[in-house]
């Protein structure tokens, strides 16, 4: 998109962005706003894939998260006799089990199964009641016709239904756990000045130092400072705790990237076969393919719904086009030389890949865009005011838009994987 497409030429331009009436303006404060947010999608490819919220009219823009239903847990079983027994939790969901985590996903009467090596199951139910929960062994008993059986090392369990009869109680909510979770918001500024002898002799300015040139590039800086922003931005942080800075005095507010979600949802379940680090060795399919189905089988990831992607740092992407070359079918084109491709297969399910220049270099991102938001508060696309410095010499303007973002629906299932080596070395 170009402003030059609205105007006769430069000159009329100047024209219209210097004039004081209320009608001249409007006008151009709208082709203005229509260019940012066009060329902010043009620059960035990981906001034109994300979707666009609504309005907010709030500093601290938030939403309530169901967390997921955790299906897997390890633990180690011990049969006592009699078809009772006792079982220690270890990790429920990838993550270190806590008796908080136990109390949300191991009911009373919860019945859980493993499946021996020799193709059996083993199923029981918990029978430790809600308030007697104080550490991470629960007491089970035999389920199902089946056999408890002692295990000698840490295994995985599935956690099943949970059976009820009319009159039973409730002897514990079985309402998942909810969190607020909130961003950030963020504002974009530039100015630009014109000196008051420059208007005086506007016709005789040199094109390539134009007020209009001037705006353009203020403004194509303004959309990658946006588009950097939603990827790599962190809110600032006071005594270790990150906040809205219209709450405090220190600076003005950031934006909360993608990257730093990623960081939160790692700190909240520490899964390092989703949040991974890839040790400085070089990037493969396999690595990626693992991620995505270890998110699947922990986090239940729907990969059937909503739009999935995966992001990379152009350079990666190079990379990336040159995977397994000898085993995928290629078009012959004689005017073309190189490869790509469009993405990854996992289990019949296409992942398309995207690339952004401003990703982070060493970083792999797997997102599902559908159900990540960003926005602009209330009036906060593109404004212009004119204002004036220390003396009556020249004229001033500033321009500045106020977004808030971003917002995952379901920040856990974000997939990370950070410390690839780069391309080439």
């Amino acid at each position: 998109m170009a402003l030059t497409t609205q105007y006769k030429d430069e000159l009329d331009f100047d024209v219209m962005f210097t004039a004081t009436d209320t009608g001249r303006q409007n006008f151009i404060d709208e082709q203005l706003k229509d260019y940012v947010i066009q060329t902010t999608l043009e620059k960035s490819r990981f906001i034109k894939a994300i979707s666009k919220g609504k309005e907010k009219d709030t500093f601290e823009p938030g939403q309530v998260v169901q967390k997921p239903f955790l299906r897997v847990f390890n633990g180690t079983m011990t049969d006592s006799g009699g078809g009772v027994g006792t079982l220690v939790i270890d990790e429920i969901g990838g993550v270190s089990a806590t008796v908080d985590l136990m109390k949300q996903y191991l009911k009373y009467n919860q019945i859980v199964e493993k499946v021996k090596a020799d193709g059996t199951v083993c199923q029981a139910q918990v029978t430790t009641e809600p308030a007697s929960l104080t550490s991470t062994t629960v007491a089970i008993k035999a389920y199902g016709g089946t056999t408890l059986e002692t295990d000698t090392a840490s295994t995985e369990y599935n956690i099943g239904t949970n059976p009820w009869f009319a009159k039973r109680d409730f002897e514990q909510p079985t309402d998942l756990a909810r969190e607020m979770e909130h961003t950030f918001t963020q504002k974009f500024m530039r100015e630009v000045q014109m000196d008051i002898d420059e208007e005086i002799i506007r016709d005789k300015v040199r094109d390539d130092d134009s007020l209009m040139k001037r705006v353009t590039l203020n403004l194509d800086h303004m959309a990658l400072e946006i588009g950097w922003s939603v990827i790599n931005g962190r809110p600032q942080y006071v005594n270790d705790v990150p906040v809205s800075m219209y709450k405090s005095v220190q600076g003005d507010p950031t934006m909360a990237g993608i990257r730093w979600w990623a960081e939160q949802a790692f700190a909240s379940h520490a899964d390092t076969q989703i949040y991974v680090d890839c040790g400085n060795q070089p990037l493969t399919d396999v690595m990626i393919r693992a991620a995505i189905h270890r998110a699947r089988m922990q986090l239940q990831c729907d990969y059937d719904t909503g739009n999935w992607k995966i992001f990379f740092h152009p350079t990666t992407k190079q990379y990336v086009n040159d995977w397994l070359n000898p085993w995928r079918r290629l078009d012959d084109r004689a005017d073309i030389v190189g490869f790509s491709t469009r993405g990854l297969d996992y289990n019949g399910r296409e992942f398309l890949w995207d690339e952004d220049i401003q990703w982070p270099e060493l970083c792999v991102g797997v997102v599902n865009c559908s159900d990540i938001q960003h926005g602009f508060m209330k009036r906060g696309t593109l404004q212009r005011k004119e204002v004036y410095g220390g003396s009556n010499l020249y004229r001033q303007w500033q321009m500045w838009e106020h977004r808030w973002g971003i917002m995952p629906e379901k920040s856990l299932q974000i997939i990370w994987l950070y410390n690839v080596r780069r391309f080439g070395t």
